[in-house]
């Protein structure tokens, strides 16, 4: 998790140790703008609910919301793809991602509202 430009770990339990380190660790992803420990938790949650090889594939997950949708969740992709999905149906519409991705040669922003959308950058 970033906090002041330093980092912490946050377990799939949802605890978030208190030791800070410079640069984050480890092949999870760094969670940012989180503006509570208990919407962290649940995006933690959500999170471990992935298969190893899709965690594998996530470098950074935002807290985002917006009026329209106030558990937006950005996640930055390690393969240059972005992805946007709420926060309760993450793990859900994440099960979609890999075919999404393959499908596509460019890199581009898939979202997920009620349906699935790619668009190329």
């Amino acid at each position: 998790m970033a906090s002041k430009g330093q980092y912490q770990v946050a377990l799939e339990s949802g605890v978030i140790s208190k030791e800070t380190r410079q640069q984050p660790s480890g092949n999870y992803p760094v969670y940012d703008k989180f503006n509570s420990q208990q919407t962290l938790h649940k995006m933690i949650v959500q999170f471990s609910q992935l298969p190893d090889d899709l965690k594998g594939g996530i470098s950074e997950i935002q807290y985002l919301p917006t009026k329209s949708n106030p558990e937006r969740i950005h996640a930055f992709m390690n393969d240059g793809n972005e992805v946007y999905a709420s926060l309760s149906t993450f793990a859900k519409k994440m099960a979609y991602y890999p075919s999404i991705a393959e499908k596509n040669e460019n890199k581009g922003r898939c979202e997920f509202g009620s349906w699935g959308v790619f668009v190329s950058l």
